[in-house]
């Protein structure tokens, strides 16, 4: 998931690192966590204390196309330098590893270039790199079979004009970016 963030918000995150779990949770964090038989029985915990980011807000889920998508725009199955490979790289790692890493926060600097890359990229562009046969022998998620169907990719097509959408209105709402995979 992609979602905007100001770069006063980005601030307010790296002063506490909690406040990253409160980004996720709609502005909440939890003073401790309950088991199934507890949270059951007895009353809600209330919150610790409330935060919530700048209004307006919006976010890009790419579901589990992320690691499909990295591929295709980087060209590699992990890591890398550079715009094309903020989905698993890049930007200020801050708390705790939720899954596959820390959520990592870009300021609206790097939004821009980001977004300008984004932008340069037809659909035409990211339906050929689907049919390329790189994409073959690959252990890419969500591919199993090696082979995209007809449904696939335009499923990853929708996936990532979802994400060139969201880049457009980030930048347009000048703002920076975070990004969390679960």
């Amino acid at each position: 998931m992609v979602g905007q963030i100001s770069d006063a918000d980005i601030d307010k995150v790296m002063e506490d690192p909690k406040r990253v779990e409160q980004l996720l949770n709609n502005g909440q964090y939890l003073e401790q966590k309950q088991s199934f038989w507890k949270t059951l029985f007895s009353k809600p915990v209330k919150p610790v204390y409330s935060w919530t980011p700048d209004a307006g807000n919006i976010t890009c889920d790419m579901d589990k196309a992320w690691h499909l998508l990295h591929f295709i725009l980087s060209g590699n199955m992990e890591g890398g330098d550079g715009p094309e490979n903020f989905i698993m790289t890049g930007g200020q790692e801050i708390g705790e590893d939720l899954g596959y890493g820390p959520t990592r926060f870009f300021k609206a600097s790097a939004t821009e270039e980001i977004g300008k890359f984004i932008a340069g990229l037809s659909e035409q562009t990211i339906h050929h790199r689907l049919e390329n046969q790189q994409l073959k022998g690959q252990d890419i998620y969500p591919i199993n079979d090696n082979e995209l169907s007809e449904e696939e990719r335009n499923w990853v097509l929708e996936e990532f004009a979802d994400l060139k959408d969201f880049f457009q209105k980030t930048i347009e709402a000048r703002k920076g970016f975070y990004v969390y995979i679960y």
